[in-house]
């Protein structure tokens, strides 16, 4: 009798550890790592490649697929402004409710590169200055990965530097979708946006 009481025991635990297992949200470390790479490379898209057409960011040694653009800017003839396609849609699906376009796109208080009339979205990049781009390489790694927030380093080099600048990149879980709840960048002219 205790025997199989034992047996029965010992069977109910492994159906609730399979059970538990197949039903978490665990990731391995390579898919919290691609996870991450993907969506710094679409932000990175979001904050500056939109805007060019020039070289591309590259992320462990990988660049944004074209399905991941969703986010388009049109330039008009003879015209450094551009007109957005699918913007909101894109911003909301990236970012993290905690941010708004002005921290993205500004300084939150006065400056901002986009403006928006009745539906249209309008971007004006600045292209005054060229001091400090951001390298167009970088490396990521996880640093601390919890159900619920993946946090992750980030390193690379600006144009004229010797050492590495590290950054924090933050995803969280919203809605049970992955979004970028802090994450650093500088334009052209050094700008610094800590954007959280």
């Amino acid at each position: 009798m205790k025997k199989n009481l034992l047996i029965i025991i010992v069977i109910s635990s492994l159906f609730f550890l399979i059970f538990v297992k197949a039903n978490s949200n665990e990731y391995s470390n390579d898919e919290v790592l691609k996870l991450g790479e993907d969506k710094y490379l679409q932000f990175l898209w979001m904050v500056d490649g939109v805007f060019n057409n020039q070289d591309e960011f590259i992320v462990n040694e990988r660049k944004i697929s074209d399905d991941d653009k969703i986010f388009k800017c049109e330039y008009k003839k003879k015209s450094n402004e551009c007109i957005a396609k699918n913007f909101e849609t894109a911003f909301h699906a990236l970012f993290a409710s905690n941010i708004d376009y002005d921290i993205v796109y500004g300084d939150g208080l006065t400056f901002s590169i986009y403006r928006k009339e009745k539906d249209n979205y309008y971007f004006k990049p600045s292209n005054n200055c060229n001091i400090k781009k951001m390298n167009l390489k970088h490396t990521l790694t996880i640093k601390e990965y919890q159900e619920d927030k993946i946090i992750y380093s980030v390193s690379f080099k600006d144009d004229n530097s010797i050492q590495s600048t590290i950054r924090e990149f933050i995803l969280i879980k919203e809605h049970n979708k992955w979004k970028v709840h802090k994450a650093y960048y500088h334009d052209l002219c050094g700008m610094p946006y800590n954007i959280e």
